[in-house]
């Protein structure tokens, strides 16, 4: 099979125009984020106040211009996605490659599915050049990588078959993002409106309802190769779970002296307190004993007053992430200190009808548990099946 350098398939690799964001209206903008679901999200765009359609048109986004990252966490770096089919005008901003295919000898959705192969990501790797807090490649080096070429129709072949494949996967995500609808849905229909909290359900103090409140370690400890779990702001996901894949170790006698103070079990709760990520929580499931940096806060539920799934459901609600909001915004540094956290005002509804959904809350992370499990089947499969795409194997 024919193999291309990247400079050589594309119209153009370049970087987007340098707008200063942050006035609402106009125009929408490209951020980084924008593609950090690997789909062009229009729910995260930026804005500038532009509204001359002339001024910036040699930046708008064309059908099947292919946006990715080139500055970014190590994990994201060549993140893709692809413009098709948005009937929206949107200008390609800074910190995202728009790579604009050449169509006489490359079909724009064959070029988004090279890009997600992991040999192309390992292309990528050597082209890396890391920073404290984040990496990037250049522009330059980009060009040079290469993507096998085969003629124009069996190029769209392949994608067609991957189209499918990708079909089936999103669908299994759809299930997925649907149950946490379900859950929401729940919580709304037993508890009410956060409107209506003040009026139905006594309002306490969070640290009246819980047995312990405190943070994680605040001076420097010393990262081992093994050892203790040192959990992190950067390990509680947007979906409410423990990440284990970009992990810190300490030793022995570190944990021991940090587990004194900050001791955190199964069923406690572990809520963001330092950073741009304040306010995500998560639940300790059964694990082996960790500890905590400074950036995440330890809250130990009183459970015969407040169910720790309601509680972790309840912290998602506006009701809360708006006091966290406020109490962040007193101090100079982003930040919750315990002290705020304490004072976060909470509904407390009878603790039965916690408990009943909770329980409604178990049989959904099984069912979910179960739709997981069948999504990583799926994903397996399908990077699989691009790997034979790309080896010739499937036409």
């Amino acid at each position: 099979m024919i193999v291309k350098k990247i400079g050589e398939t594309f119209e153009f690799v370049r970087n987007g125009s340098n707008i200063k964001q942050g006035i609402e209206g106009g125009i929408p903008i490209t951020r980084i984020e924008t593609i950090a679901n690997g789909i062009i999200d229009l729910n995260r765009l930026g804005y500038a106040g532009i509204y001359d359609e002339e001024k910036y048109s040699q930046y708008y986004l064309q059908d099947g211009d292919i946006l990715m990252s080139h500055i970014n966490s190590e994990a994201h770096l060549g993140k893709v996605a692809i413009f098709e089919n948005i009937n929206t005008t949107l200008i390609h901003g800074m910190n995202l490659l728009c790579l604009r295919p050449n169509r006489s000898i490359l079909f724009p959705k064959y070029a988004l599915y090279c890009f997600k192969r992991s040999d192309f990501k390992r292309q990528i790797a050597k082209i890396t050049k890391k920073a404290v807090n984040q990496a990037s490649f250049s522009t330059s080096d980009l060009k040079k990588l290469t993507i096998p070429l085969p003629p124009l129709q069996k190029q769209k072949r392949i994608a067609a078959i991957l189209d499918k494949a990708d079909a089936i996967r999103k669908k299994r995500q759809e299930s997925i993002r649907l149950l946490d609808e379900f859950l929401q849905s729940v919580f709304l229909e037993m508890f009410g409106q956060s409107k209506d909290y003040e009026r139905n359900y006594s309002i306490e103090s969070l640290d009246k309802v819980s047995n312990k409140i405190t943070d994680g370690e605040h001076g420097t400890v010393k990262r081992e190769t093994k050892g203790y779990l040192y959990l992190m702001a950067r390990n509680i996901t947007t979906d409410n779970k423990i990440s284990l894949k970009e992990l810190s170790f300490i030793s022995e006698d570190d944990h021991k002296r940090i587990y004194k103070r900050c001791n955190p079990e199964h069923g406690d709760l572990l809520l963001v307190c330092v950073g741009a990520t304040i306010g995500k929580v998560a639940i300790v499931p059964k694990m082996d004993e960790f500890s905590l940096a400074r950036s995440v806060a330890l809250i130990k539920p009183n459970k015969n007053i407040v169910n720790p799934k309601f509680l972790l459901h309840l912290f998602n609600t506006n009701y809360i992430q708006k006091q966290f909001n406020f109490s962040k915004n007193e101090v100079a540094q982003a930040g919750l200190y315990t002290g705020q956290i304490k004072k976060i005002k909470l509904p407390i509804p009878n603790i039965n009808h916690q408990n009943n959904f909770a329980e409604i809350v178990e049989k959904t992370e099984y069912q979910k548990l179960c739709l997981e499990k069948s999504l990583s089947d799926i994903e397996n499969c399908y990077n699989s099946l691009i790997q034979k795409a790309f080896r010739g194997e499937l036409l």
